[in-house]
């Protein structure tokens, strides 16, 4: 994290983070009511420096001193102007004016805005007119699945959100498996219908209602018919490896890149999996050599280390 706040950046990130979980005062007409303790000590561990206080109507006002400027973001919650003591304080009393289950609330909120690129990507969504369209692009196993599921809630906040994982619309195994097609085309290039998903699925996001899509059944190999409507006003997150390939790139709004390096990815296979170094060294990871020649990290818009 930088040594010194983006103060437009985070008063922002703070109001959509603030509630009730993060202080039983808060209120909608006064969202930065009775955060003050809890807030200096989320700052204070993202950007150092010291907890300060003075007194406000006889009880202690919890804020911050970074690199000797102030820092007072829970200002608003009060009516008249505040005479600044900069008393220095520390944490155990500014945990006074909290507790442990707020803290860590408020803290989590605020670090899945700012670590993970929210607050840029819920700006760009906000300058959004119809549907946007994000994708998750990343290796196999670099953690795409849990992103989604960790950003998810915070962007339904403020829009209808739909998640689509391009392994649910891969073709049956005949396809994709002993093709006479080297094993990372099979991956690469055979794992999906690239031309009729393009069709059938991306060219058809921004425009169409309703989709009638082909969900694949792993344990039956088989598909069965999946219907999805979208609202002409919607957050669409589509979560998959490649997707920043030739053919699909183009429909995206904006991407979001997780990297991760192969031997932690590898660890992350299941244990029997990982007894058949010859299917990923012949498969998987000649197919994402492939991939990397795109340098979709450079293409993104965001690249998350995970």
């Amino acid at each position: 994290m930088n040594h010194q706040p983006d103060i437009a950046q985070l008063l922002s990130v703070l109001f959509k983070s603030w509630s009730l979980a993060s202080s039983s005062k808060w209120t909608a007409e006064n969202p930065a009511k009775g955060q003050c303790g809890v807030t200096a000590l989320v700052v204070n561990d993202l950007w150092g420096g010291e907890i300060v206080k003075t007194t406000v109507a006889d009880d202690w006002h919890y804020y911050n001193n970074i690199n000797g400027k102030r820092y007072d973001l829970t200002a608003s919650q009060f009516s008249g102007g505040i005479q600044y003591l900069d008393i220095a304080s520390n944490r155990e009393e500014a945990f006074n004016d909290t507790n442990e289950a707020q803290y860590s609330y408020l803290k989590q909120r605020v670090g899945m805005y700012l670590v993970n690129g929210l607050f840029e990507l819920q700006s760009r969504i906000g300058q959004c007119k119809g549907r946007f369209i994000v994708g998750i692009d990343g290796l196999s196993r670099s953690g795409k699945t849990t992103y989604v599921e960790q950003i998810r809630p915070l962007l339904e906040n403020n829009h209808p959100v739909h998640v689509f994982h391009l392994d649910d619309y891969i073709v049956s195994r005949k396809h994709r498996y002993d093709t006479g097609y080297e094993p990372w085309y099979e991956y690469f290039q055979l794992q999906w219908d690239v031309d009729g998903f393009t069709n059938n699925f991306f060219q058809k996001l921004k425009v169409s209602r309703k989709l009638e899509l082909q969900r694949y059944i792993s344990e039956s190999d088989s598909h069965v018919l999946q219907l999805c409507e979208l609202q002409d006003l919607c957050v669409i997150i589509v979560e998959g490896v490649f997707l920043q390939r030739e053919e699909w790139k183009p429909y995206f709004d904006y991407v979001i890149y997780l990297d991760c390096p192969r031997d932690k990815r590898f660890l992350r296979e299941n244990p029997a999996a990982r007894l058949d170094i010859d299917k990923f060294e012949k498969r998987y990871w000649a197919a994402e050599e492939v991939y990397l020649r795109l340098e979709p990290a450079k293409q993104a818009d965001l690249v998350i280390a995970s």
